[in-house]
């Protein structure tokens, strides 16, 4: 809950400084250790859990990534959150001894 209402001061920081026209509730979201914003997505790393939503309308356009050992899987360790990058319409994911590009 804590970190959730770290994401809404966020949000509301860009909107206050006019980086952002919008402000938004994202109730899927619980526990957020990262963000990345592009001009087109948003994207929310919780644990092994990445979620990307519409800017235009803040809506879930999809969620991937598992706890595992396995392929497409990530390890979660305390204090170091795993990374997402953008790189045009490939994501690159880091975690710990593993990166996976989706």
């Amino acid at each position: 809950m804590k970190k959730c209402l770290i994401l809404l001061a966020i949000i509301s920081c860009w909107t206050i400084t006019g980086f952002s026209e919008k402000l938004a509730t994202l109730p899927q979201v619980m526990r957020p250790a990262m963000i990345s914003v592009n001009e087109k997505e948003l994207y929310i790393t919780e644990g092994c859990t990445f979620s990307i939503y519409s800017i235009d309308n803040f809506q879930l356009i999809c969620q991937f990534g598992k706890k595992g050992e396995g392929p497409g899987e990530l390890m979660e360790i305390p204090y170091f959150p795993n990374k997402i990058t953008v790189f045009g319409d490939q994501i690159f994911v880091t975690g710990v001894g593993k990166s996976i590009f989706f």
